[in-house]
This record gives structure tokens, C-alpha cells and sequence, in this order.
């Protein structure tokens, strides 16, 4: 009896420890849902003031006075200056062709020149002790005479196609050349600069901004921090000079500054601005504020707790404001995005 009894104690001790062993089962609270926050609305006042529509590159300082060299004839190159902003004088032989066979025919043309000369000035002493002023053989020689320096000017000519000299005192900015490479005739060799006169060229890479100007537009060139100067364009490239190519290619706009006493330094750069078109008193709004969709440009106005779309005409557009021609009156509150 106490064996049984001690048996059936044992079995409910291991039975309730199993139990106790088994993972504890979770209990799941439903979520109480919270109201999400009001939603909030950004507004813009719609303000009046200035805006402009501008072209903004970087401006080099240039010399006034730039000129491409070539030879009015081909030929392979025998001589030439290889040193970029080497200053130069006016008249310097710069480059010169292959010509030692035209220079040897000039020293003998210059040897029978004077021999001619010399022909002359015996057979008009002659003439005149014997009184003949007018003789045939005194008309040979003055024929023979003028062959001789047609002959001699002709060659002077010829080598003088052959030479690049310096059109005035300045610096070569650029060599598109090397000694012995062939050119052809009219083919640019050197870039010359006189750097006595300055004024900033704007190099544009987009034809559609060359659509977009005219000379005399307005332009500011910011030449120290936060220092800009009023200028304007005084010289925009034809259409064949922007999609030239090689060393005609020119895509500069050439840019003025309303006061001469600017103080610029050759080759430094700035920051410039193309007025294309500026408004003082223009209704704007932020950019963030209008929307376009399949030709379509409107706002959205709030009008007490209503928002209502609105269609608007735009004019200048700037990264952070737009132009509102039509659409708007300044004070109306408009939602942002």
C-alpha cells in the first residue's frame, strides 16, 4: 500500500514538471489605433519683386586685338617660332617655308638687276656725248632694265608668301604648327594678341543661348567677391564661325565694361552674367509652388480652408522663383509641394 501510494506521488511530480517545461504561451494585446496628425499645409505669400532671366558662364580677360596668322600659300615649313607667349615685334619674321631655291633665284635676280642698271646709266653717257637721247640700243636697255625688276619683285613676292611676319608688337597665344608639317594655304599657324587693350569674352556652349542675345544686352561681371560690374556684349560669332571647325571654330561673345577703369589682369577669370531679360517689379512665387502638366501650368490658392487650382501665365523663370504674368495678384496665399 505505501508502495502504491509513494508510486502515484512520484507520477504526478514528473507529470507537473513536464508541464512546466513547455513554452509559456503568448497573450496578444490588440493595437489601439491613434489618429495620424494633421496633415500641414506650406503656403507662400505671392510677393512683388525683382527677377531676371540671365545666361550665367565663366568670363576670361582677353586682349581687344586678336589675330589669326596663316600663308597665303602651301608649302612645308622650314622655320618658325615654337614658343606660345612669346612677345613679339611688329614686322618679325615668325615662320617662314621651304624657299632656299626661291632665295638663290632672288640673289641672282638682284646680281642682274644691277648689272642692268649699270648697262643703263653706260649707254646714256653714251647717248648723251653723241647726242642721242633716244636711241634703239638705249631703248633695250630701259626694257631690259624693267624686266630685270619685275623679275627681281616678282621673286620678293613670292617669298614673302612664303613668311609669316608679326602684323603689329603683341604675343602669340597660340601654335597650331610645328617645323616640317605641311600647311595649306590660308590655314591658321599662329594666334597673335596685343594685350595693351583688354575686355572679357564669354565662350557659350549652347546655340540656343546665341538665339537668345543681342549686342548692346546688358551683362555683369563679378571681378572680386561679391563685387559686380555693370558691361556689355559688343561682339557675338556669325553661325559659320560657331561650327567651324579646327582653329576657325569661335564661339566667344565679347563683352565691354561700362567704366574703363576696371581694374582686370590678362587671362583671369570670372563669374558673368547675360541680362536677357529683367523685371524690378515682377509678381513671383516660389518654383516650388507651380505646377505643369501636359501644357498646363496652374497653383493651387488657398482661399480660407479651401484650396482651389488657379491657371497662370509664366514669364522668367529662375532656379528658386518664376514670373507670374497673368493668374495672380501679390498677397494671395499659394500651397507649396
Amino acid at each position: 500500500m505505501r508502495l502504491l501510494s509513494w508510486f502515484l506521488t512520484a507520477t504526478l511530480v514528473v507529470v507537473f514538471s513536464g508541464c512546466s517545461l513547455l513554452p509559456q504561451e503568448e497573450i496578444y494585446e490588440v493595437p489601439v489605433l491613434e489618429e495620424p496628425p494633421p496633415s500641414r499645409t506650406v503656403t507662400y505669400e505671392v510677393k512683388v519683386g525683382p527677377i531676371r532671366d540671365v545666361i550665367k558662364s565663366l568670363g576670361r580677360v582677353s586682349p581687344v586685338l586678336e589675330t589669326n596668322l596663316y600663308f597665303t600659300k602651301a608649302g612645308i615649313i622650314k622655320t618658325m617660332e615654337t614658343n606660345p607667349q612669346t612677345r613679339v615685334e611688329k614686322g618679325q619674321i615668325l615662320a617662314q617655308l621651304e624657299i632656299e631655291d626661291k632665295m638663290h633665284s632672288l640673289r641672282l635676280a638682284k646680281i642682274s638687276l644691277e648689272a642692268s642698271r649699270l648697262k643703263l646709266k653706260r649707254a646714256e653717257e653714251l647717248a648723251a656725248i653723241e647726242g642721242l637721247t633716244n636711241s634703239y640700243e638705249l631703248q633695250l636697255q630701259r626694257l631690259e632694265l624693267q624686266r630685270e625688276e619685275e623679275n627681281y619683285r616678282y621673286l620678293e613676292e613670292q617669298i614673302e608668301l612664303s613668311t609669316i611676319r608679326a602684323p603689329y608688337d603683341g604675343i602669340i597665344s597660340r601654335i597650331y604648327k610645328q617645323p616640317g608639317n605641311t600647311v595649306k594655304e590660308y590655314e591658321v599657324v599662329f594666334v597673335i594678341q596685343d594685350p595693351s587693350e583688354l575686355e572679357v569674352t564669354i565662350e557659350l556652349t549652347n546655340e540656343d543661348d546665341f538665339n537668345r542675345i543681342t549686342i548692346g544686352m546688358p551683362v555683369r561681371v563679378e571681378v572680386s567677391r561679391n563685387n559686380w560690374v555693370n558691361a556689355y556684349i559688343t561682339q557675338i560669332p556669325t553661325y559659320s564661325e560657331r561650327n567651324a571647325l579646327g582653329p576657325e571654330r569661335d564661339r566667344r561673345v565679347r563683352v565691354r565694361f561700362e567704366s574703363p577703369d576696371v581694374p582686370i589682369k590678362y587671362n583671369d577669370l570670372y563669374t558673368a552674367e547675360i541680362i536677357v531679360r529683367e523685371e524690378q517689379e515682377a509678381i513671383i512665387i516660389p518654383t516650388a509652388c507651380l505646377h505643369e502638366f501636359m501644357g498646363r501650368s496652374y497653383v493651387r490658392v488657398l482661399d480660407g480652408d479651401t484650396r482651389r487650382e488657379v491657371d497662370v501665365e509664366v514669364g522668367i523663370r529662375e532656379p528658386t522663383q518664376v514670373q507670374i504674368l497673368s493668374g495672380l495678384e501679390p498677397g494671395m496665399l499659394v500651397v507649396g509641394r
